[in-house]
């Protein structure tokens, strides 16, 4: 029938979009600070308020950007930003399925949940990176994976993932605790700042996700005491 409409009409552009008027009517009565939400950041946090507190995501967020600096753009800066915002606030919207099938799952999650303001190749990135968050493997047993992501978005998801699941273990999934680490890349070197009172936190699988982190990015790991 579209296609139909579309020949006899003789459109020179024609827009689909995934809303209709009951979203537009929602949205004109939406408050200034509602709308002042990124789209995305609005889903993402609806959809991991379900499981967990919607503090830590925005905490994570922060915490991880200086591992970012000097990366070259995926989407676009400011694409980029929202992506990993996006990606934080669903962090941990695994946890509270069973390891044996967290890995197989969260792709499928995160590929169709009702997310918006998002193409189809950056869903295909956010749930890379969200499958990245719990495990290094790649999600071979996904054709969007395959189809919509090339190597350097493939790249770019394992190093986002990976500097989420730095984040996650360090400090339990606690903001409170997050901010008694700084991460950054310096020099080459990504660099991981830890006050002395939670120097017991750095254990071995915590320098392990460090280091994976920093050679996903293209850096040495390097910890310090303050």
């Amino acid at each position: 029938m579209l296609e139909r409409v579309m020949l006899l009409g003789n459109f020179e552009r024609v827009v689909l979009s995934a809303f209709g008027l009951r979203e537009g009517v929602l949205l004109e009565r939406m408050s200034p600070e509602a709308l002042a939400v990124h789209p995305l950041i609005a889903a993402a946090e609806a959809l991991a308020g379900r499981w967990r507190s919607r503090a830590f995501g925005p905490a994570l967020e922060q915490w991880i950007a200086p591992m970012f600096e000097g990366q070259p753009p995926v989407f676009g800066k400011m694409r980029d930003k929202v992506l990993r915002g996006a990606a934080a606030r669903l962090a941990d919207v695994g946890g509270p399925l069973h390891p044996d099938q967290r890995v197989e799952i969260m792709f499928d999650l995160i590929l169709r949940a009702p997310l918006a303001a998002i193409s189809h190749p950056e869903r295909a990135f956010l749930a890379a990176a969200i499958h990245h968050r719990y495990t290094k493997a790649q999600p071979h047993h996904a054709d969007a994976y395959l189809r919509l992501l090339d190597e350097e978005h493939r790249a770019a998801a394992s190093a986002l993932g990976a500097a989420l699941r730095l984040g996650a273990h360090l400090c339990g999934r606690s903001e409170r605790l997050l901010a008694s680490f700084q991460i950054a890349a310096v020099d080459g070197k990504l660099v991981l700042r830890v006050k002395k009172t939670v120097a017991h936190l750095v254990t071995e699988a915590a320098t392990r996700r460090l280091e994976a982190a920093a050679a996903a990015l293209g850096l040495t790991a390097e910890t310090k005491i303050v």
